[in-house]
């Protein structure tokens, strides 16, 4: 009789390795469980909100405080709020996740005053036009983790960016933001929350729960 291969972790709760398989428990059972580990292949995540940049880079600190701030909120299931700072393969792989919509929040030099917040959407088959970032092989920008993230499979999730012009930009050692790009982190909340709200509708309209 073929028999149940199954492991436990520290904490007693049963879960399924990759590879595995479970013969003994009814089908429900082991969706239940597979759900667990793996979420995302269910279709159950609406957005992820991404905060990039360096805290010793001064302005380059916007999306890390506007994500510190998400995340002090009480947030469905259906969304992630992630500080990636500046490790880029993890955003990299995060990008090519089944999402529905990906928030990038950062600093973008636009050529504009000081703390003025943009919302941008990235075109995939023209990331070598955008030259709003300097070129600098140190620094991490999602112009270059979505060239990266799409070498390592494809980006399907709708993709947005809300970029604050800096006034500090990369003052190595610079801990703190700008008073500008300080009193931007309240607009770039609302932007993303309001891209939360119509990525829901969307999915809702998709599904047929709202007339379109």
């Amino acid at each position: 009789m073929r028999q149940t291969i199954e492991r436990r972790s520290p904490a007693g709760s049963p879960h399924l390795r990759s590879g595995e398989r479970a013969c003994a428990q009814p089908k429900s059972q082991l969706l239940l469980k597979w759900a667990r580990i793996e979420p995302r292949r269910l279709g159950m995540k609406n957005m992820l909100i991404a905060g990039i940049g360096n805290i010793f880079h001064g302005d380059d600190a916007f999306g890390v405080e506007v994500v510190w701030r998400l995340k002090q909120r009480t947030w469905l299931e259906d969304v992630d709020v992630i500080d990636f700072g500046i490790r880029a393969y993890d955003l990299a792989y995060a990008l090519i996740e089944d999402y529905k919509a990906i928030v990038l929040v950062d600093a973008v030099p636009m050529r504009k005053a000081p703390g003025t917040v943009c919302l941008i959407e990235p075109d995939l088959d023209q990331l070598d036009q955008t030259g709003c970032y300097p070129v600098d092989p140190h620094l991490m920008n999602p112009i270059s983790v979505l060239r990266l993230a799409q070498s390592l499979g494809a980006v399907s999730a709708k993709l947005y960016l809300i970029g604050c012009e800096p006034s500090v930009w990369t003052g190595e050692g610079e801990l703190g933001l700008s008073k500008p790009v300080q009193a931007a982190v309240p607009r770039a909340i609302s932007v993303a929350q309001s891209l939360l709200r119509l990525t829901r509708l969307q999915k809702r309209k998709e599904a047929g729960l709202v007339l379109a």
